[in-house]
């Protein structure tokens, strides 16, 4: 799922391998066509400092039932190098909020 600059993509994981207090596994794929060397670091760690923050948001405002606990993958496209910062933090928290909203859904459906 994507919004604005930033691309995230989650895989479910077992709860038994990771319990809800950890911190997620989150990985950063930018390949050679993003740009240099420095250009895809720079993303990298704007992106890495992007999802902290919304992550830490997200853990203190939503409903622990609802939680995600999972294995992250975030990438973007070239508008990660000169986007505001808290442009980016807002993109990575929409993606974060619509994958618990689709969660949700799955699991009320899942439920009998």
């Amino acid at each position: 799922m994507s919004h604005g600059a930033v691309r995230l993509t989650y895989l479910d994981t077992a709860a038994a391998d990771h319990p809800l207090e950890s911190t997620p596994q989150v990985a950063y794929a930018l390949g050679r066509r993003f740009g240099t060397a420095v250009e895809r670091n720079r993303a990298r760690r704007r992106l890495r400092d992007a999802f902290t923050h919304s992550w830490a948001t997200y853990t203190n405002t939503t409903d622990p039932t609802l939680r995600l606990d999972g294995a992250f993958l975030l990438s973007g496209h070239r508008n990660l190098l000169t986007a505001p910062f808290s442009q980016l933090v807002k993109d990575v928290s929409a993606c974060l909020a619509r994958l618990t909203t689709a969660a949700a859904g799955r699991s009320r459906e899942s439920t009998p």
